[in-house]
């Protein structure tokens, strides 16, 4: 017997007899919540929904007859009694009353639980509050103005910059069957009046479109706009915020403008999201969309699977010693940012010399070519490519779980845009690197690109004179970062942006939502922090035959870490030049002293040459480590002292025993130095 074709008007019917029957308890325990109505015979074995053939059960009686349901009834229990729980110990009143809602929106859009940082921004939204959301991209922005636009009647108006943005998202609702459109110049007027019905008649969820379509010089039919400001929006979500500060006077001119249009839509709560603000730009965001006091919240700015390495090189041969190297041991994709195509395409020639080719991608290409080019890196294409160099218009969107490297052949233009660029990275919770090379004139490239921007924006018209100054002094900001190595470049990022995750508290209310609505992301530390942090570590991995290993041990969590082969060979010029510029200055310090070389002690002008050696070698030390150097120009005097005494009593001769050890002692502190000696295995540029 197939299975029977339920008519709904029928099952209502009967459910709501059996349940009366019932006294709406359970049939089991008396119990009057969670209640559920089940099937004696099932559905697929020809059971009726008769009322005869209806039961009434509470959810976890129920789950006793639905073996391969218990989990998902079972849970539906949790989650309900975790939501009472927290209510009633919500004492500041940041719960709203109505969420059951919030998981049955959820639901709708497909999703099981919030990721980390999402919830209090839904439930902030549901109390009406105005707030700026700084999180990364494939964060999960969209789905923090999408459940509060759900649960709450009305239509949300959805600013997007980009067409292709605006289709995408109303796309992806309307796979979740749930009533989105979009309003922009590629629609007919006949589709745009269609759309103008649905919105007048409340038929629609999220209307995407730009502010450009509030504005009357870019929109000559004024209907269209009247028919906008009529209809009061539940929220005004503005997506890609950072569109304010960076065009608000510049080039969509509309962005600076959002405040009036809030005003005339009625002022409804604006939910502004980016995926990059200093704290600057979040002051001139709020302040330009009229929301000076609006909550801000920011979460991921933080990676610590991601190790950030500043790096100045001292020759362009060495910076691609370093990325052969790093290539070779990466353990998934990578990425090579570079400023310009010239420096792009000469960057792909000098790697293909050393035996590492790697395609460039960029905007003089064919729309085939780049696609076919993205398609490879992407995986959907073969034959696939793990390596990449770029521009940084690529990558804008994409999700890629596992680039593992990203490297910066110079500086970007701002702190936003580095975040931005080595956020690619470890998408996956797995170690991975950001390298971004320093070199002397660096910012001068981007101080001319800058300018080319602005002379063009003049051409047209447009007066960008205050953007100019402000893409000048983001270019210093990050600069000084970069060259302040002595503090921790992870702290520096995150303080610019104002994240501090010690001073995050959460009331237990919000712990006991979170811990059965929300899921914490699953991320592995990287073992290095920065090159401030762990200077030795970076300085093996740079200049030795480092090994980035990913491995790891049966039941043991996955580590970065970094192993090294010491292998170091001398300098023969520069250590006779150092021994000659050692001669010279002890001879000189021994006038200073009153020692004359020639008729004083041979013994105490020996000693003076080798404990400037041992100086030296401590203020060039390789390893980098502060309280190496010091214990070595603490300790090294005093064993010198002990090897000298015990030479020239065994020897005899205390000028024979002083020179001996003078030469062993200087010999071991200038092995020491980065200066006389170089590593091995470097590959050689070929010209």
């Amino acid at each position: 017997m197939g299975t029977p074709v339920a008519d709904n008007t029928k099952w209502e019917d009967s459910r709501e007899i059996a349940l009366k029957r019932d006294n709406r308890k359970c049939r089991n325990c008396d119990a009057e919540s969670n209640i559920h109505v089940h099937h004696l015979i099932p559905r697929y074995l020809g059971g009726s929904d008769d009322p005869e053939n209806l039961i009434t059960l509470c959810s976890a009686c129920h789950a006793q007859h639905h073996p391969t349901l218990q989990m998902a009834l079972s849970k539906s229990i949790i989650e309900k009694w975790a939501i009472r729980l927290a209510q009633l110990l919500d004492f500041s009143n940041e719960i709203p009353q109505d969420m059951d809602k919030v998981r049955i929106a959820l639901k709708l859009l497909s999703k099981d639980q919030f990721r980390e940082g999402q919830l209090e921004i839904v439930l902030a939204a549901l109390r009406n509050e105005s707030m700026l959301v700084i999180r990364p991209t494939g964060s999960g922005k969209s789905l923090c103005y999408q459940v509060p636009g759900l649960i709450k009647q009305g239509t949300s108006y959805v600013f997007s910059p980009l067409k292709a943005l605006m289709v995408d998202q109303s796309i992806g609702l309307h796979e979740n069957t749930i009533p989105a459109t979009f309003i922009n110049s590629d629609l007919t007027l006949k589709e745009k009046a269609s759309r103008y019905q649905l919105l007048e008649k409340k038929a629609l969820k999220f209307l995407f479109l730009t502010p450009e379509r509030f504005d009357p010089e870019k929109v000559r039919n004024g209907d269209e706009i009247s028919r906008l400001k009529k209809m009061n929006p539940r929220y005004l979500v503005v997506d890609e915020a950072h569109c304010v500060d960076r065009w608000g006077n510049d080039f969509r001119p509309s962005y600076g403008r959002l405040a009036e249009v809030r005003t005339q839509l009625g002022n409804p709560p604006t939910l502004a999201f980016t995926a990059t603000a200093g704290l600057k730009a979040q002051r001139r965001i709020l302040e330009s969309m009229g929301i000076p006091d609006a909550k801000v919240f920011i979460s991921d700015i933080d990676r610590p699977n991601i190790a950030l390495i500043r790096h100045e090189p001292k020759t362009k041969d060495e910076r691609y010693r370093i990325i052969k190297r790093m290539v070779d041991k990466n353990n998934g994709k990578a990425m090579i940012f570079v400023p310009t195509v010239k420096i792009g395409r000469e960057i792909s020639q000098d790697l293909t010399r050393i035996g590492l080719q790697i395609p460039f991608y960029h905007g003089g290409m064919t729309a085939v070519d780049r696609e076919f080019l993205l398609g490879r890196f992407t995986g959907r294409l073969k034959p696939d490519i793990d390596n990449i160099i770029c521009t940084n218009a690529f990558g804008m969107g994409l999700d890629i779980p596992n680039i593992h490297l990203v490297i910066h052949w110079t500086q970007p233009e701002s702190v936003e845009d580095y975040l931005q660029e080595f956020g690619r990275a470890g998408r996956d919770g797995q170690p991975s690197i950001a390298l971004i090379f320093k070199s002397y004139n660096d910012t001068g490239v981007r101080y001319f690109m800058a300018e080319k921007t602005v002379q063009a924006a003049e051409k047209k018209g447009i007066d960008v004179r205050d953007a100019l100054l402000a893409k000048k002094e983001n270019i210093k900001e990050l600069d000084r970062m970069i060259r302040n190595r002595r503090l921790c470049f992870r702290k520096q990022i995150t303080g610019y942006f104002g994240e501090d995750n010690s001073l995050k508290r959460k009331s237990i209310a919000m712990r006991i939502l979170e811990w059965i609505l929300s899921k914490k992301k699953k991320e592995t530390k990287s073992s290095i922090c920065c090159d401030a942090c762990d200077r030795k570590k970076i300085n093996k991995l740079l200049t030795e035959d480092g090994k980035i290993n990913f491995a790891r041990k049966e039941g043991e969590n996955m580590k970065f870490s970094i192993s090294v082969d010491k292998n170091w060979k001398w300098k023969p010029k520069r250590w006779w030049i150092g021994l000659i510029v050692f001669w010279l200055f002890s001879t000189a310090g021994a006038r200073l002293f009153g020692i004359e070389p020639r008729t004083a002690d041979h013994i105490l002008y020996i000693q003076l040459l080798t404990f400037l050696a041992v100086i030296f070698a401590a203020v060039t030390d390789r390893e980098y480590s502060v309280i190496k150097r010091v214990v070595w120009v603490i300790v090294v005097p005093i064993v010198y002292e002990i090897i000298y005494a015990l030479g020239a009593v065994f020897i005899g001769h205390p000028v024979f025993a002083a020179v001996v050890t003078s030469l062993f002692v200087a010999g071991c502190s200038m092995r020491r130095s980065k200066y006389f000696v170089e590593p091995v295995n470097e590959p050689a540029i070929e010209k």
